[in-house]
């Protein structure tokens, strides 16, 4: 049974690169992008998104059918509805139209659904299909403004839908009345604190209420999520730009590396982050990363990784509290500074053992197997973030090779000045 819940997942990331577009303190040097262009694009994305949802047998054939079917009304609806006329003649262009159209529709179709059926817990494949007819029919009110109300309306009744509280946020969002959205996703919060999605859809409602700055709370949100899920693509995005709005350049940069890891499989997203990049490498002088000549290929079984125990000195006991950010990575003896793999834990987590390898490289082109040495470092981060601070404890091991066999230790045994 499909679930708001879902269909909002599959829509955030869409929105946030909308948000982060707009940002004013994020970087400018951008190659303006055909919007329209885009969301066809980032629509293409969305349905080869669900074959494979499909395939793993996460969605049936006629979930897959419906959400197939609600991507092309919208690209249709894009083109021809009133409403998008409407928006466009307030608009900069045709690609901001397009744009806010596509913001507005799939909100517009999920609320109806909701209000002509109900929860969506209770759905039949049957009902599901007479909801996309009446879409389709146009039978539908006047305005997102209209669904609004209706959606109020129906939480008035149902105060405790969760998904329907998110879904009247992400309404309010399209509808570029943050203050309300905020209020809506304060409802999610308060019950669902461990969700990425819901603590990103806070922060960036709280963000444009601050003329889009992170600062503050939106912030303090986002390293909620990287503390739950620290690979999540758009929470080290968003983390990135938190960074430049304070003149941590570098450090937004090596958050953005690590959300290109994350978004390799959506190239059009991929293409904004990339442009960003970019700028900032321009801005701060710095070569971009080259791709590399791998060294000779490891045999089966003979895998690049690195067994490590991490432990803390006990002269340093008393100076953690337990929820600090551990960082555990490798560094090129010479070459870039970027981790090329790296692990987060917390302090409360020691003594502890991983392994270091491949998969934990944050670029395809930047891993352990492409180097001969490395250093390793274990650290634990007071403020939560991977650069170093005054106050923080660490440990290292120096010119290790990459095909050591054996386990290593790391002790954090000194305070960085």
């Amino acid at each position: 049974m499909i679930t708001f819940t879902l269909l909002a997942a599959l829509l955030l990331l869409v929105a946030v690169v909308s948000v982060i577009l707009m940002m004013r303190r994020s970087v400018t040097h951008l190659t303006n992008i055909d919007g329209e262009a885009q969301n066809i694009a980032i629509a293409r994305e969305r349905l080869a998104e669900l074959e494979a949802m499909q395939q793993q047998n996460q969605l049936s054939d006629e979930e897959v059918a419906q959400i197939r079917a609600e991507i092309e009304q919208v690209l249709a609806s894009e083109i021809a509805t009133p409403v998008a006329n409407n928006i466009a003649q307030s608009g900069a262009g045709r690609g901001r139209r397009s744009a806010i159209a596509l913001a507005i529709f799939v909100p517009l179709f999920t609320v109806l659904l909701y209000l002509q059926l109900g929860s969506p817990s209770h759905l039949t494949p049957a009902e599901e299909r007479q909801a996309q007819q009446l879409a389709a029919a146009g039978e539908v009110p006047a305005s997102m403004e209209e669904l609004v109300v209706q959606l109020e309306k129906r939480l008035q009744q149902e105060p405790d839908n969760i998904d329907g509280w998110f879904m009247l946020g992400r309404s309010y969002a399209a509808l570029n009345n943050y203050p309300k959205a905020v209020e809506a996703y304060e409802r999610v919060y308060a019950e669902v604190k461990d969700n990425p999605m819901v603590l990103l859809a806070l922060a960036d409602g709280l963000a444009m209420l601050q003329n889009g700055s992170m600062q503050g709370r939106p912030q303090q949100l986002i390293q909620q999520a990287l503390d739950i899920e620290p690979q999540n693509a758009i929470a080290l995005w968003l983390a990135g730009h938190a960074a430049t709005e304070t003149g941590e350049s570098e450090q937004a940069l090596q958050f953005w590396y690590q959300a290109r890891r994350g978004l390799q499989q959506q190239p059009d997203e991929l293409e904004v982050l990339n442009q960003q990049i970019t700028a900032l490498e321009q801005q701060l002088g710095v070569e971009p990363p080259a791709p590399l000549t791998p060294l000779a290929a490891v045999a089966e079984g003979d895998e690049v990784a690195l067994q490590l125990r991490v432990e803390l000195d006990a002269a340093l006991q008393n100076d953690i509290r337990g929820d600090e950010v551990l960082f555990i990575f490798a560094r090129a003896v010479s070459g870039p500074p970027m981790p090329l793999a790296a692990v987060r834990k917390q302090a409360s987590d020691l003594p502890l053992t991983i392994t270091l390898d491949d998969s934990q490289a944050m670029m395809p082109e930047m891993r352990l197997s492409n180097f001969e040495q490395v250093n390793l470092v274990a650290r634990i981060s007071r403020t939560g973030q991977p650069t170093a601070q005054s106050g923080d404890l660490t440990g290292e091991l120096d010119a290790i090779t990459t095909r050591h066999q054996q386990p290593l230790l790391i002790t954090i045994n000194r305070k960085v000045p």
